[in-house]
């Protein structure tokens, strides 16, 4: 099984946080998933290395993370 886990606002367009999908062979990410992934600013994380596309093959037993891209902020400031 291949368990896919959804951050952000990724869960509401699929309508679940973390789901198991059976597969039995290599199979592409995009084509396990029912809905339409951005393809621009998404951070996908395949059994804890960064780098996957919609396009990477996903094998029994591997564990993905989707978010999009999070920013913002001004950096830090001290306050004496």
């Amino acid at each position: 099984m291949v368990t896919i886990r959804l951050v952000s606002y990724l869960k509401t367009m699929a309508g679940f946080k973390e789901k198991e999908f059976v597969i039995t062979k290599p199979t592409k990410l995009r084509d396990i998933i029912s809905f339409d992934l951005p393809e621009e600013r998404l951070v996908i994380i395949i059994n804890d290395i960064t780098g996957g596309t919609p396009d990477t093959e996903l094998k029994p037993d591997d564990r993905v993370m989707m978010s999009p891209v999070f920013g913002g902020g001004c950096g830090a400031r001290i306050i004496r």
